[in-house]
């Protein structure tokens, strides 16, 4: 029986346990034994009932002591999420080697789990990087930096050599071949998975890698726009920030109407918006019912919900809180389909909603690359 072993270290959110669930269900369906390794094993548990994929725990680094102020680059990245200590990185290692041994995959599906690489690399097991394009950089040294205001970051060169000597660390010390570069990580994976649109992807002139429309949108509660409501309608899929509920408070004072998920909103918002056309959910929600009617979305940037919003042809307000939603937003902006805001700007945020709103030049970008 060919097996598989499925690796989800970094990252949170149900844009990762979507596709694998979706990957992982078929594989199983068609004979294959599926292991999936997370650090979400939570939420995993639900995600992947009924599919046949077993889950156990990945080998999860400590975020490095000494975070950079403002992570510009891939490198970046990792090196907070742990990789600015050798010794750490090759304890996670050793771990990840355990787990192969033990399970002996004949390949490695990897979503954002650069460790598991590393030793996968070591035991030669065949593998597949999986993922938006933030998460498979690409074939590029040094890797370019993702943030807009800080273009050539001074600390880059650094910051990408000790992540590199924590990878070739870990290699050397379980018998691995070395890294030149950090992307040659990934430039030497069998394969490539973008789950992204050329469009919305973070390295857009990228020249490796094969792009995949995303799938895979796990079970969600139902939710439909009143029949009776005129005016723009908006869908709202954020975290509970400074400026989140001053926006639904905004939307509900104006009459618009309104659907939103908003993970960790207080209960005292949810009933202030009681019976306004601002309609609160408490569990995420199926958008796919939503699109046809949707006029414009707010959300922090999650990829799969912006892919499917831009393939609808729906313009977005990006309030990005990471990096990688950043790129996204800068990527959507980029292609005339929306704007970004500071999520501490609710002015910025207000005037935003209310051009996209506003002007048709939005809707007529996005639908155009629809």
């Amino acid at each position: 029986m060919p097996k598989a072993l499925f690796a989800w270290e970094m990252g949170g959110g149900l844009g990762h346990a979507g596709p694998l669930r979706a990957v992982g269900a078929e594989l199983v369906r068609r004979g294959d034994a599926v292991t999936l390794a997370t650090t979400n094993v939570p939420l995993c548990e639900q995600a992947f009932v009924g599919s046949g994929v077993g889950l156990i725990p990945a080998p999860s680094l400590p975020f490095s002591e000494k975070q950079l102020r403002a992570p510009c680059t891939f490198s970046d990245v990792l090196h907070d999420c742990g990789y600015s200590l050798p010794a750490r990185v090759t304890e996670a290692v050793g771990q990840w080697l355990r787990i192969i041994d033990e399970l002996r995959p004949d390949r490695l599906l990897a979503d954002y789990s650069p460790t598991a690489m590393l030793a996968a690399r070591i035991r030669g097991v065949r593998t597949t990087v999986f993922g938006t394009g933030f998460t498979c950089p690409p074939d590029i040294t040094p890797l370019p930096s993702l943030h807009e205001q800080v273009t050539e970051p001074h600390w880059a060169a650094e910051v990408e050599a000790a992540v590199l000597t924590s990878m070739n660390a870990a290699l050397g010390a379980h018998g691995g071949r070395s890294l030149n570069y950090v992307a040659q990580l990934y430039a030497d994976a069998d394969s490539q998975l973008l789950l992204t649109l050329p469009e919305l992807d973070h390295y857009p002139n990228r020249e490796q890698g094969e792009y995949v429309r995303p799938f895979g949108t796990l079970p969600a509660t139902h939710a439909a726009w009143p029949e009776s409501s005129q005016g723009p309608r908006v869908f709202v899929y954020l975290r509970n920030e400074p400026s989140t509920e001053p926006l639904l408070r905004g939307l509900a004072m104006k009459g618009i109407t309104t659907i939103a998920y908003v993970y960790g909103l207080s209960r005292a918002c949810v009933d202030a918006l009681s019976g306004s056309s601002v309609r609160v959910y408490s569990n995420p929600i199926d958008l796919q019912p939503l699109l046809e009617s949707c006029d414009v979305a707010v959300l922090n940037g999650g990829h799969v919900a912006a892919c499917d919003l831009l393939l609808a042809g729906t313009p977005m307000l990006t309030i990005p809180l990471t990096l990688e939603q950043a790129a996204t937003a800068r990527r959507i902006r980029e292609n005339g389909a929306g704007l970004d805001a500071s999520v501490y700007d609710l002015n910025a945020i207000g005037y935003a909603l209310e051009k996209l709103i506003g002007d048709a030049s939005y809707t007529e970008a996005a639908r155009a690359i629809a």
